[in-house]
């Protein structure tokens, strides 16, 4: 397999199935360097899902992280 051209100039690459790897990855993945966009209409809707999806995270999170601070005091 020959490898992009602009795949030179990175150290590390890491390659991963989007659609089966969490929000988390899914969200840092899509925000860095991209190689290669085949369909940049699925690209923006699934991108754009994403954010979504990485937004209610990190609001649920906050709350938690609330709640136990609640719960368990400020440490």
């Amino acid at each position: 397999m020959e490898l992009c051209p602009d795949s030179q100039e990175f150290e590390n690459i890491d390659l991963c199935i989007l659609n089966t790897v969490g929000t988390l990855p899914r969200y840092e993945a899509l925000r860095g360097n991209k190689l290669l966009i085949k369909n940049t209409d699925f690209y923006a809707i699934f991108f754009s899902e994403t954010c979504r999806y990485y937004k209610v995270g990190m609001i649920r999170l906050k709350k938690n992280r609330s709640i136990r601070a609640e719960i368990h005091g400020n440490s």
